[in-house]
């Protein structure tokens, strides 16, 4: 019997975290720009890396994504990134950026989601 419940406990202590990690719906990646925080009602919905440089990270969130690509485009700026204005037509629905690591950065809002959840996505290629 004790031997069953030290069974039981080892493997819970494994199975625990890693739930933790993988039910993590707001956890940013470590190459997230660091002056950037996502909104409170923000939830993972892809998290990848591709090969050893490329990035896609998308959340979803019911906030409006003009007022959070505005905000974010002054704190990139703020933080010393370098910020390109996309043309007019375009100006409220992506951003493009490098520095701090990050050769190439875009952030966009792709589509409406289902249930008036906006989806942002952030794809990135990492400095070597």
């Amino acid at each position: 019997m004790e031997l069953r419940r030290s069974c039981f406990f080892v493997a819970l202590s494994v199975v625990l975290p890693a739930f933790a990690i993988a039910g993590d719906t707001t956890a940013t990646p470590d190459w997230f720009p660091a002056p950037l925080t996502l909104p409170e009602d923000a939830e993972v919905v892809t998290s990848r890396e591709i090969g050893s440089t490329m990035r896609v990270f998308r959340f979803a969130t019911e906030h409006e994504p003009s007022g959070i690509l505005e905000d974010w485009r002054e704190d990139l700026v703020q933080a010393g990134f370098s910020v390109r204005e996309p043309g007019t037509e375009l100006e409220v629905r992506q951003i493009f950026f490098s520095g701090h690591g990050i050769n190439n950065g875009q952030i966009s809002v792709p589509q409406r989601a289902e249930q008036n959840r906006t989806i942002i996505e952030f794809d990135a290629t990492l400095g070597n």
